[in-house]
């Protein structure tokens, strides 16, 4: 039996207070508490966790929809890439919905600074995206590891950016153009827009609020850009056109005032409407004197308003009008205005 008196127990007996005593800890629990750690606070030296006052925000899991974006950047890349290609070709674009498709894609808003096409800026842009996003996907640790912030803002920016810019574009549309419409312009907006949202999509509300001052930055960083590029829109919408015939200035030169005769003879005709600059610019091309021959049908000869139908002449066009100028040689059409050897070239296939 062993002794009572002189021993001492590892702990307090019952009933003694034991505030302030040390606990009896074993060595391996000790060596488990030091490493042990936690999500919700701290480890103090007796095992127990001290809360944090502040509880830390998880991060965000969510990805960049790669495959959505790239998928709407390669549609918006081989449309206007497509549109690019019927300009340097100056082959006719089709206007699936309504008309008056050549009219604005080839308008003098259709390019910066006069000289690069605004489908070809867009192509290239929409490249870059899908590239930006493909480029993403191959890189991903696994396919469900999260995107880095910085990842998701490179999206948000650069689709902001380009909705901006079919922002812009569709405020053209609207203030320039009265009464025209544009399926393919109305289709790339959708596109861009269609990327902004799926590139905001990957970021929380608090990451947005914390990026609105850069993407502000953005939208008029590129505001700016395509007002130098382009131009200022009209701030007005035009509600009614009076008519005016535009004075054509040039005069003429032999080869244009015989052209006009046989353009004429061979039953030929181009369709325009008065505010057309690109009309007028055809009409320069021959000169006033050939303006005795030439064969011009004005569509809206009383002024325009909208819901106002084209002249009787203009809508008996088989097939319809679906921009101006519109050439119809032998009976085939062609949109938007035609250099003096193209009409040489039409019109000796006929035999004229």
């Amino acid at each position: 039996m062993l002794p009572t008196q002189g021993w001492r127990s590892a702990t307090p007996p019952l009933g003694v207070p034991t505030l302030g005593a040390p606990r009896c800890r074993s060595a391996a629990h000790a060596r488990h508490v030091r490493g042990r750690s936690s999500n919700n606070g701290s480890i103090d030296e007796t095992g127990d966790e001290i809360p944090l006052s502040v509880p830390q925000p998880e991060p965000s899991r969510r990805q960049v929809p790669c495959r959505l974006i790239a998928g709407l950047a390669t549609a918006g890349c081989l449309e206007t890439a497509y549109l690019t290609i019927a300009r340097y070709t100056n082959a006719p674009v089709a206007c699936p919905i309504g008309g008056g498709c050549a009219t604005v894609l080839t308008s003098e808003w259709s390019t910066l600074f006069h000289t690069i096409p605004l489908s070809l800026a867009g192509s290239l842009s929409y490249g870059a995206v899908a590239g930006l996003a493909l480029w993403q996907l191959t890189r991903r640790a696994s396919p469900t590891a999260p995107d880095p912030r910085s990842t998701k803002l490179i999206f948000l920016g650069g689709a902001l950016a380009l909705s901006t810019t079919s922002a812009y574009l569709l405020y053209i549309l609207l203030t320039r153009f009265p009464g025209e419409s544009c399926s393919w312009c109305l289709a790339s907006a959708g596109l861009s827009f269609g990327i902004a949202a799926a590139a905001a999509s990957a970021l929380r509300a608090e990451d947005l609020a914390e990026a609105a001052g850069a993407a502000g930055g953005i939208v008029a960083f590129t505001s700016l850009a395509l007002a130098v590029g382009i131009g200022r829109p009209n701030a007005s919408v035009i509600t009614a056109l009076d008519y005016h015939a535009p004075e054509i200035t040039t005069e003429s030169s032999q080869e244009a005032m015989s052209l006009a005769e046989r353009l004429r003879a061979a039953g030929a005709r181009m369709y325009g409407a008065f505010w057309c600059s690109h009309c007028y610019e055809q009409k320069l091309e021959f000169g006033r004197e050939a303006m005795a021959a030439f064969p011009y049908v004005e569509c809206y000869p009383t002024g325009w308003h909208p819901g106002m139908e084209p002249d009787a002449a203009c809508t008996a066009v088989p097939g319809g009008l679906e921009g101006f100028p519109t050439w119809v040689i032998g009976g085939k059409k062609s949109e938007g205005d035609l250099t003096l050897q193209q009409l040489e070239e039409r019109l000796s296939a006929l035999g004229y």
